[in-house]
């Protein structure tokens, strides 16, 4: 089975009870929000890359899917560098998987969550980024409205906005007004390299703790009722397959429910998904 995921449809801005700014790209017409410890009314779903509470606490959501990699740690950075804020002050929250059911077809709210040829960095290291850059415009925005100055006039540092004449709002002052304004309809201009001061440089492992304590979840760590196990054997040869199959004493063995061919690309075809051809054994 294939799925097309469509790109990434829309920017999303909206703003909580909490006083909170939230930017995230958005999939689906159903609206959910990073949930915040001790906001008031707490939502229950992930649904944003970023919030900036009141008190200047920044909530970066990971949407990696986390095996050792660490993009737990690097994705949020690329968004972390882009919004211009102190990476001491980042929470970083898990979100969950965001597939979804669309008019078009399968989507995904945050965009790939898979783990797989190293490449979420790649895939993600312009849209995270330019995920944070929106926020950081519209934070500015707000400030520049508030002192009736040109943006332009402006610069941020460290989760502040900074005028001319030294004046300055941290991040959760604005965050109300940001949250109220119109996303900007093309792109926000991204750092260059030089201007760095997250991305590239040594930093903490952000779920280490919870690693080594056992408290991360890993997909081995999920049970359901019922699940049954699969075991596969797969060709040794790329572009080989399988000239017969004798199964039956595998499925008298007890808790054997079923033994199943799948078949791998065929000679020439890109490899998409499986990678070869191989026989399955599912069992209790």
């Amino acid at each position: 089975m294939s799925r097309t995921v469509s790109r990434r449809r829309f920017l999303f801005v909206g703003a909580t009870a909490a006083g909170a700014l939230l930017v995230g790209w958005r999939r689906s017409p159903a609206e959910t929000a990073l949930p915040y410890k001790g906001a008031r009314d707490e939502p229950q779903e992930l649904g944003a890359f970023v919030r900036i509470v009141a008190n200047g606490d920044i909530i970066i959501g990971a949407r990696g899917c986390e095996i050792g990699q660490g993009v737990m740690t690097s994705l949020p950075m690329l968004i972390a560098e882009e919004l211009d804020v102190d990476w001491g002050r980042v929470r970083v929250e898990q979100l969950p998987y965001g597939y979804v059911e669309t008019d078009k077809g399968a989507s995904n709210r945050y965009g790939d969550q898979g783990a797989g040829g190293s490449d979420n960095i790649p895939s993600g290291w312009k849209d995270l980024r330019q995920a944070g850059a929106v926020a950081r415009w519209l934070l500015v925005q707000a400030a520049a409205k508030r002192w009736d100055v040109a943006a332009d006039q402006l610069r941020t540092n460290s989760g502040t906005v900074i005028a001319r004449d030294s004046r300055r709002l941290g991040y959760g002052e604005l965050a109300a007004e940001a949250a109220a304004l119109d996303p900007p309809k093309d792109p926000v201009a991204l750092k260059s390299p030089d201007q760095f001061s997250i991305i590239g440089k040594p930093t903490r492992t952000t779920d280490a703790k919870a690693i080594v304590t056992g408290q991360a979840q890993f997909g081995i760590d999920a049970y359901l009722t019922d699940t049954l196990f699969a075991v596969m054997l797969r060709c040794p040869h790329l572009d080989g397959g399988i000239g017969n199959l004798d199964d039956r004493e595998a499925r008298k063995v007890p808790g054997v429910k079923d033994v199943i061919v799948v078949d791998g690309p065929q000679p020439g075809d890109p490899i998409e998904g499986v990678l070869a051809t191989g026989v399955a054994v599912l069992a209790e």
